[in-house]
Order: C-alpha cells, then sequence, then structure tokens
C-alpha cells in the first residue's frame, strides 16, 4: 500500500460586514472555494472572485488567482495573511488560535 503524505494548514477565518451580505448561497460557495485553493506554499495568497473575468486565470507567478463568477454585482477577495507565529496571530484576534494564518473574506470595496 502507498503512503499518502498531506499537509494540513489551519486557518482564522475573518469575514468582513459587506461579505456578510452576500446571500448565504453565494457566500458559503466562495469560502468553499476560497478555501480550498488559498494556501501559503506554494504561495497563493489573493483570491479575486470577478463577475466580469471570463475564466479561472492565475498572475504574479500563482500568488494571484482570478475566478470568474458572473453571480456576483462586485469583486470579492480572499486574502492570506501570515502572521509569523500562533502566538502573535493569538494577541491580535485576542483570542488563543492555532494558526499564523489569516484569511479574509471581503468586498473589493472594503480592501
Amino acid at each position: 500500500m502507498m503512503e499518502v503524505k498531506t499537509k494540513v494548514t489551519n486557518y482564522f477565518m475573518v469575514m468582513t460586514c459587506g461579505f456578510g451580505d452576500l446571500p448565504p448561497v453565494i457566500a458559503s460557495d466562495i469560502i468553499r472555494q476560497g478555501m480550498a485553493e488559498i494556501k501559503p506554499e506554494p504561495d497563493t495568497s489573493m483570491i479575486v472572485f470577478d463577475p466580469e473575468q471570463a475564466e479561472t486565470v492565475t498572475e504574479d507567478g500563482g500568488r494571484t488567482l482570478h475566478v470568474a463568477y458572473p453571480e456576483l454585482e462586485t469583486k470579492v477577495y480572499a486574502k492570506l495573511d501570515d502572521y509569523g507565529s500562533k502566538e502573535f496571530l493569538s494577541e491580535n484576534v485576542g483570542q488563543r488560535v492555532n494558526t499564523q494564518y489569516a484569511v479574509t473574506f471581503m468586498l473589493a470595496t472594503e480592501y
């Protein structure tokens, strides 16, 4: 039997007020896609869900993923931030977390 190794990265997820106003079916789909695609290594630290994008493409050497999402009225971003340590992120969010990574889902106008 072949041994399979998988690296799992935990993220602390943040949603802005504007993102929270999206229809739940759209917000949950964006969260599902965003959490599946965003990753620190190799670095895909920004995802742009774009209603005007014709097809899904990457830029900046793979650091930015542009996802075609015609159901949206405005662009939505998923942004990965590396706080360097669990302790530093815990201090910044005001509670103990088990990761150094935060993913923020926001409308483009909130960036």
